[in-house]
């Protein structure tokens, strides 16, 4: 089974490949190339998901270089295997605006609290109907 999380896209430097508020599942590759797509821990411990540009180094110290698709130079600091969480495998489009509104008082409000209320409200009224037949 795979070991993957959820991650919610947070800037454009992968427009139109992936875009802002897409959430993106990487998962752990035994061998990672170039031109893959991988979520990685940066340097300063960011999560940041890039294209693999091109490899450095042997097999005992691999190293890739990344770049955002929309950016215009490579990215600074080269990454290592064990900064890589994992090849992106699958993208949700936009969903990642709706999962970060839940997390405000007023998404979870609209996104929780209503639902839950209507379909207690709905049970309480079918209940109020059962008792009715019954009397």
């Amino acid at each position: 089974m795979w070991k993957t999380k959820p991650w919610i896209v947070q800037s454009g430097s992968m427009e139109p490949t992936i875009m802002t508020g897409d959430i993106i599942f990487a998962v752990p590759q035994v061998k990672y190339f170039p031109n893959q797509i991988v979520t990685y821990r940066g340097v300063d411990g960011r999560v940041v998901t890039h294209r693999l540009i091109k490899q450095t180094g042997s097999d005992t110290n691999l190293s890739f270089v990344t770049k955002g698709d929309a950016n215009r130079t490579e990215d600074a600091d080269q990454i290592g295997l064990a900064q890589i969480i994992g090849k992106v495998v699958f993208t949700i489009p936009k969903m990642g605006f709706v999962v970060a509104y839940t997390r405000t008082p007023a998404g979870l409000i609209l996104m929780v609290v209503v639902p839950v209320t209507i379909v207690a409200y709905d049970e309480i009224r079918k209940m109020a109907r059962e008792k009715k037949k019954l009397a």
